[in-house]
């Protein structure tokens, strides 16, 4: 019985591991041009100004003249979660 209730929770964090990884694969997936200027089209202000704010954030982090700070990835992996959840989730450049 043990045994039997070990399995099943094996398989559903193996499921579960599997729904992630696709998930973070569909959320750096490259979209097409056409289909992000109809996604840009539709955002709202605050959703852009989260996105320029995001953005500017990155630019000034790789511009700084001093020592640029070892970016790991899981920090990556963590800002394009993070983006994911987001309505429409931007890419961030370093992908």
């Amino acid at each position: 019985m043990f045994r039997e209730l070990l399995t099943r929770i094996t398989d559903a964090a193996k499921i579960a591991g599997a729904m992630v990884v696709r998930r973070a694969r569909e959320a750096i997936k490259p979209k097409s041009a056409l289909g992000g200027l109809i996604a840009d089209l539709t955002r709202t202000r605050e959703e852009l100004e989260a996105e320029n704010a995001s953005l500017r954030q990155q630019v000034i982090l790789l511009s700084r003249s001093t020592k640029s700070p070892d970016i790991k990835p899981i920090d990556r992996v963590v800002l394009v979660l993070a983006s994911a959840f987001t309505a429409h989730g931007a890419t961030p450049s370093w992908s």
